[in-house]
């Protein structure tokens, strides 16, 4: 409960209330990764960057290769190498390959992420968020078309009731033309994964394509900025040079100040 609710307060910014939990379940429980994972990361986003350090340290003197602490650390040429090493013991190693392609992600290297992701979807075939990627970075700052629909649908029919089979099936309602039943599928997607990056990312497209006005536009970029406090990598937020043509009054106050923030 505390673990969770953790998350749920990191998840709207509320650091202090989410170090509070994850302290109480360190007091409740033997050394636990995950919160020593979490009060690092909460740390760092209220700019106690020595406490983070601290919390992250023993994160991994629980892993010594725990290449997903040196991720969240921000340590990406640790994290790439502790990936290296990895894959030269077991190439075939599934989990790796995603988890390299997302670091890449954070590196603004499209071209290797969508490699890696390839590589892992070759391995694992029917894997649904990776499959979402591989689209999403496809799609970067084209336009999306019926063709893309018609792959999401495929995909989230791999896992139906999988949270990104709601976001896939969301996507592609709203590339069909059918912003309404897009926005409430994406709903459900966010009441499933309460903490998940994609939702937020494509409600706030969804509403900014479909309900135009000032409190829609509104609530539009918080939901985008939501999914950067939840760890959305800044490169795939290039589906909203979409707006340069479509919106361009839009583009030019808001959305282009977002994405040169984010050097995208």
């Amino acid at each position: 409960y505390y673990y969770l609710r953790g998350l749920a307060y990191a998840g709207i910014n509320k650091f202090e209330q989410a170090l509070a939990d994850y302290t109480r379940v360190l007091e409740l429980t033997p050394p636990y990764g995950l919160a020593y994972h979490w009060q690092g990361l909460a740390y760092a986003e209220i700019s106690e960057f020595e406490q983070a350090i601290t919390y992250y340290t023993r994160k991994l003197e629980l892993n010594s290769s725990d290449g997903d602490t040196y991720y969240y650390l921000k340590v990406f040429e640790q994290t790439i190498a502790d990936y290296k090493r990895m894959l030269g013991l077991n190439s075939s190693y599934v989990g790796v390959y995603y988890n390299r392609g997302l670091t890449y992600l954070y590196l603004k290297d499209i071209a290797l992420a969508r490699d890696d992701h390839k590589r892992h979807l070759d391995l694992e075939p029917k894997d649904i968020t990776t499959a979402w990627l591989i689209e999403w970075m496809g799609m970067s700052r084209q336009h999306a078309d019926e063709k893309i629909a018609e792959r999401l649908e495929a995909i989230a029919a791999f896992e139906p009731e999988d949270y990104i089979a709601y976001v896939c099936r969301s996507v592609a309602l709203g590339l069909r033309g059918k912003g309404k039943e897009g926005l409430a599928e994406m709903e459900k997607a966010i009441l499933l994964e309460p903490i998940g990056w994609s939702a937020y990312f494509w409600k706030g497209m969804l509403l900014l394509y479909y309900y135009r006005g000032v409190s829609r536009d509104r609530d539009a970029l918080v939901s985008i900025e939501q999914a950067l406090a939840l760890g959305l990598p800044p490169i795939l937020l290039t589906p909203l040079y979409w707006f340069e043509h479509d919106r361009p009054d839009l583009f030019e106050k808001e959305l282009r100040l977002l994405l040169e923030r984010y050097g995208v």
